[in-house]
C-alpha cells in the first residue's frame, strides 16, 4: 500500500515538473530548472549557501543528483554537494567519477544500477532512486534523486560488515586503509578455507605471519588507482603492489570481469578510498611457502617453532625428509628441552595399539642415539615414551608433525622417571629402599601391584625381611640392556646373567611374543621397553619367588606370633617347615593358656592323613564346617592359612549339625502351623461369606434369593 502511495505521489510530482518546465522553456540552465519547481528550494538554499550556484551556471555538461525537499527533512547529514556532481551527462556506464576528490586528488565515485539491470521500478545511484531521470537543460542534465547521496563507506567497513569477506578483512586490515586510493581483489571466505588448511589459516591469523599476510594482500591489491569494469574493457595490465602484473578485461556484453582469466561476477563494489572486486579464487596462492616451522605456529606450538627455527634451521624448513617432529604445546613447552630429543628422522607411524623404538638425533649419556618409544592406542592416538600423547597432528611434504599435551625429554633415572606409575609402584617403592634403581647398563623385570599382592603372606615375609627381598629382586634385574624393539618383535632367547650372578635361561615362544619362559616358567610380558636412564624396563604379570619361605616368618610377617607360642607350649614347633599346611586361626593370651594339645595339632594338616579341601576362601579339614580363609601363603616349606575362626572338633562339628538340624525343624514347624492358621482364618472367611444371606433381618430378605429354592422370610 505505502508503495502505491508512492508511486502516485512521483507520479504527480513528475507531472508538476514537467509542466513547470513547459511553462519555462526559456531556462537553460540546471539552476533555471530547480528553480522553475517548488520541490527544490531547499536544494537552491544548500547550493546558495555553500556558494555551487556560479559552478553550475558556469560550467556546461554536468549531471546533478538534486535531491527534492523532502530529502532534507529525513536526514540529517551534512550534504557534500560535489558528490552529487558528475562532468559528464553520458551515463552509459556502472561507475563514475564525482566531481569529490580525495586527499590524492583521485575522484570517489559512485555507482549506477539502471532498471533494466535490477529489476527495480527505478534507476539507483548508490542506494538512492532516480526518480525523475534525464531532466536536460542547455548546461547539463538534472537526476531527481529522493536522498541525499551519502559517500560510501570506506573499504574496510566493507569488508568487515560481510562474513563473505571475513577472512580477507582479518588478514589484510592492518594495510587496506595505508593508501588514498586501493583497488582489491577480495577472494571469499569459501576461497580461502577451499585453497588453504585450516592448519595453515591459523598460521596466518598469528603475529608471526605478518610478512607472508602481507605478500597475500599485495597480491590481491593495486595501489595509487581506482579500476572500475568498465575502465577495462580492453585487457589491460595492472601492477599489484608486489611487483607481479595481472591482466584485467571486462566483458560488458555478458557483465563479466575477468583477472588473468579467471572470471568474476561480482565487481565494481564502490568504496570511499576505491573499488573492490570479488574473485572466485586467490591470485597465485603459490607465493606463500609453508614450512614444517609454520606449520608448527598453526598448530599453537609457536615457541618450540621459535626454538627450532633457532637452532636447528634447516630442519625447520625441510619438508622432503622422511622425519618426525614432536613439539609440546606452549603451555607444556620448556626453554631447557633438547631440541634433538624430539626430532626423529625415517620415521613412519605405527599401525593401531602397536609401537616401535626408533634412534633421535639427541645423543644419550653413552653417547648413542637416545631412543624413543613411539605406540598408537586403540583408537590411533600417538604416544612418545608413555607419558605424552599427541592432540594435534599434520603432515607437510614428508615431514609429519605431531603437537604433544606434555614436554618429552631424554630418559631420565629409573625411580624419578617411573615413580608416577601406579601399576608398579610396589616395586619402585621395593628398589628404592634397597638401592637397586641405578645400576647401570640393565635391564629390569618388574612386576604388577597385583602380583605382588597375589603373594599374600609370602610379600609380608619378604617385607619383613629385606635380604630375602633383595635376592628375590636380583632374579627379575639382568645384566646388559635388552629390548625387544616393537611389538612385532620378539625376545632373543639364550642364557643371561642377573645382577647376583646367577645365569638364567630365557626363551621366547612362537605362538606370542608377549609370553617368556624364564627358567621354565612362563610369564606374560604386559608392557615391554619402558626407557630408563640406565636401560629399560618391562613389566610381567606375575612374581615367583626362587626360594622357600619359612612357615615361621609367614606366621610372624602376618602378626599371629600368638599361634607360634601355642605351638612352642605343645611342643610342636619342629613340625613346622615340614610341608605340612599350618591354618592359623586368630589368639589371644589367654588362649595360648587354655588350648590343649589337640587343638594345636589339629591345626597342622598333614594331607597323608586328613582330607584338606579349599574352595575360593574357604577351606575344610576331614568334611567338618567350612572356615573361611583371610590370607594365605604358599611355599615349599608348607603352606600357610590365616583364618578368621578356628577349625572346630569332630565333636564340636556334631553339635553344630545337631544345632542346625534342630533350628531347621524347629523354623520348619513354626511355618507349619502358621500355614495351618492361615488356612483355617481363611476357610472360617469363605463359610461366613455363604452364611451371610441367611442371616439376614426378615424385612430385607425380600429381596434375596436362593438357588433352587423359592424366596420365604425366616
Amino acid at each position: 500500500m505505502v508503495l502505491w502511495i508512492n508511486l502516485i505521489c512521483f507520479s504527480l510530482f513528475f507531472f508538476s515538473i514537467q509542466a513547470q518546465a513547459a511553462l519555462h522553456s526559456r531556462s537553460t540552465s540546471i539552476v533555471d530548472l530547480l528553480s522553475s519547481s517548488p520541490n527544490f528550494f531547499r536544494l537552491i538554499r544548500h547550493l546558495q549557501q555553500e556558494n555551487f550556484i556560479p559552478y553550475l551556471n558556469r560550467n556546461k555538461g554536468l549531471t546533478l543528483f538534486a535531491p527534492v525537499n523532502e530529502a532534507f527533512r529525513r536526514d540529517t547529514i551534512d550534504p557534500v554537494w560535489p558528490y552529487h556532481i558528475l562532468n559528464t551527462t553520458d551515463l552509459n556506464r556502472t561507475v563514475f567519477a564525482t566531481e569529490f576528490k580525495a586527499a590524492d586528488g583521485r575522484p570517489i565515485a559512485l555507482k549506477v544500477t539502471h532498471r533494466e539491470e535490477s529489476n527495480n521500478p527505478y534507476d539507483l545511484v548508490n542506494d538512492v532512486y532516480i526518480i525523475k531521470p534525464n531532466w536536460r537543460a542547455d548546461s547539463g542534465v538534472v537526476q531527481v534523486v529522493d536522498q541525499l547521496l551519502r559517500l560510501p563507506p570506506t573499504s574496510l567497513e566493507i569488508l568487515s560488515s560481510e562474513s563473505e569477506y571475513s577472512i580477507f578483512y582479518r588478514l589484510s586490515s592492518a594495510w587496506v586503509s595505508e593508501y588514498e586510493s586501493t583497488t582489491l581483489f577480495v577472494p571469499t571466505t569459501d576461497v580461502f578455507v577451499n585453497t588453504f588448511t585450516s592448519t595453515q589459516l591459523s598460521y596466518f591469523y598469528s603475529f608471526y605471519a605478518t610478512e607472508d599476510v602481507k605478500t597475500l594482500f599485495n597480491q590481491h591489491s593495486v595501489i595509487h588507482e581506482r579500476v572500475y569494469a568498465d575502465d577495462v574493457v580492453e585487457p589491460k595490465n595492472f601492477t599489484l603492489r608486489n611487483g607481479p602484473i595481472i591482466t584485467l578485461q571486462y566483458d560488458k556484453p555478458k557483465k563479466i570481469l575477468y583477472f588473468n582469466d579467471t572470471p568474476s561476477y561480482n565487481f565494481d563494489i564502490v568504496t570511499r578510498n576505491g573499488a573492490i572486486h570479488v574473485l572466485p579464487a586467490l591470485l597465485n596462492p603459490e607465493v606463500i611457502t609453508f614450512t614444517p616451522a609454520k606449520y608448527l605456529i598453526g598448530l599453537g606450538a609457536t615457541w618450540f617453532s621459535e626454538k627450532i627455527s633457532k637452532e636447528r634451521e634447516y630442519i625447520a624448513v625441510d619438508t622432503s625428509s622422511h622425519r618426525g617432529i614432536f613439539a609440546p604445546t606452549n603451555w607444556a613447552f620448556r626453554e631447557s628441552s633438547d631440541i634433538d630429543y624430539h626430532i626423529m628422522e625415517n620415521f613412519y607411524m605405527p599401525d593401531v595399539n602397536k609401537y616401535y623404538l626408533s634412534r633421535t638425533n639427541a645423543k644419550s649419556h653413552d653417547e648413542h642415539s637416545a631412543l624413543i618409544r613411539v605406540a598408537t592406542d586403540t583408537a590411533g592416538a600417538l604416544y612418545v615414551n608413555f607419558d605424552s600423547h599427541s592432540i594435534d597432528k599434520e603432515t607437510i611434504g614428508n615431514v609429519s608433525l605431531f603437537v604433544l599435551e606434555k614436554d618429552i625429554e631424554p630418559p631420565r633415572p629409573l625411580l624419578s622417571q617411573l615413580i608416577l606409575l601406579d601399576e608398579i609402584s610396589m616395586s619402585i617403592r621395593y628398589l628404592a629402599s634397597l638401592g637397586l634403581g641405578e645400576d647401570p647398563n640393565s635391564t629390569w623385570f618388574l612386576v604388577e601391584n597385583d602380583a605382588w599382592a597375589e603373594l599374600g603372606l609370602l610379600r609380608k615375609a619378604l617385607e619383613h625381611n629385606l635380604e630375602m627381598m633383595q635376592n628375590v629382586l636380583l632374579e627379575y634385574i639382568f645384566q646388559g640392556i635388552h629390548y625387544f624393539g616393537s611389538t612385532e618383535d620378539s625376545w632373543t632367547s639364550g642364557n643371561y646373567t642377573t645382577l647376583s650372578g646367577r645365569s638364567i635361561m630365557v626363551e621366547s615362544t612362537n605362538e606370542n611374543n608377549d609370553i617368556l619362559k624364564i627358567n621354565g616358567l612362563s610369564y606374560n610380558v604386559k608392557t615391554r621397553d619402558m626407557l630408563v636412564q640406565e636401560g629399560v624396563v618391562h613389566i610381567l604379570d606375575r612374581l615367583v619367588v626362587p626360594f622357600a619361605i619359612p612357615q615361621r616368618d609367614m606366621i610372624i610377617a602376618g602378626g599371629r606370633k600368638e599361634f607360634l607360642s601355642l605351638l612352642e607350649k605343645q611342643g610342636l614347633l619342629d613340625m613346622l617347615e615340614q610341608g605340612f599346611s599350618v591354618v592359623v586361626p586368630p589368639l589371644s593370651d589367654s588362649d595360648i593358656k587354655s588350648k590343649d594339645f589337640s587343638f594345636a595339632d589339629r591345626h597342622i594338616i598333614d594331607t597323608g592323613k586328613q582330607s584338606f579341601i579349599i574352595h575360593d576362601s574357604l577351606l575344610s579339614v576331614d568334611n567338618g564346617p567350612w572356615v573361611h580363609i583371610e590370607e594365605s601363603g604358599f611355599s615349599s616349606c608348607g603352606n600357610v592359612f590365616f583364618v578368621r575362626s578356628p577349625i572346630p572338633t569332630k565333636r564340636d562339628a556334631s553339635w553344630r549339625t545337631f544345632a542346625i538340624s534342630l533350628l531347621g525343624f524347629l523354623t520348619a514347624a513354626v511355618f507349619t502351623n502358621s500355614g495351618y492358621k492361615s488356612y483355617k482364618i481363611y476357610q472360617q472367611k469363605l463359610w461366613a461369606a455363604e452364611r451371610e444371606p441367611l442371616l439376614v433381618p426378615a424385612r430385607r430378605s425380600s429381596s434375596i434369593h436362593r438357588s433352587g429354592s423359592p424366596a420365604h422370610s425366616v
